[in-house]
């Protein structure tokens, strides 16, 4: 059929309004689709598992890669090997993450996609504006790379900004939180 479109979704943490918002406009479109989906889980090994085990094996079905989220989109980019084209979703530096050599011109043929960036100084600033306040806790996924990236941004504009930085490791599937409040009151 002509109007249909065989994709292949890598998702980082199931499927989220970005991935149905996507398909409601293909199918505004008129495109018929044909979904192939591997959710991550928020797990590094699983998606790497994936990629060596099985993603060869129904590849050659798909016309288009999606991929949601840093980690996924990078390691289907590097790892996959996928002669389709790849569309990306809310990567947060594409260009840090070595998807795109630039956001003007991308100068890759075979992968494009969004950000949902808005820099962490133009972020402050605007806080600064509504809030006063001169210390930050930053609870952070250690298991994504854009937190890494963001605490990095943090702490690189916290004198700027005459700001404390105090950032807390959260592990997804810890049932924690509770602690991890309690030491972030106890810091502040």
């Amino acid at each position: 059929m002509a109007n249909e479109l065989r994709i292949g979704m890598f998702l980082w943490r199931g499927e989220t309004p970005a991935e149905q918002g996507f398909k409601d406009k293909l199918q505004e479109y008129g495109y018929r689709l044909s979904l192939k989906k591997f959710n991550a889980k928020q797990n590094r090994q699983a998606i790497s598992f994936f990629i060596r085990s099985e993603l060869s094996q129904w590849s050659h079905q798909l016309d288009y890669v999606y991929t949601y989220g840093t980690t996924v989109s990078t390691l289907i980019k590097e790892f996959g090997n996928l002669p389709q084209p790849q569309l990306f979703a809310v990567v947060t530096d594409p260009v840090q993450a070595q998807l795109v050599a630039n956001l003007d011109q991308p100068q890759t043929l075979n992968i494009i996609g969004s950000t949902n960036q808005v820099s962490t100084q133009l972020q402050i600033s605007q806080a600064k504006q509504i809030l006063s306040f001169n210390k930050i806790a930053f609870l952070y996924n250690p298991r994504e790379n854009n937190s890494e990236h963001l605490l990095e941004r943090l702490r690189h504009i916290q004198s700027k900004f005459n700001l404390e930085v105090f950032s807390y490791r959260i592990n997804p599937e810890s049932n924690n939180f509770k602690q991890y409040l309690f030491r972030l009151y106890m810091d502040s």
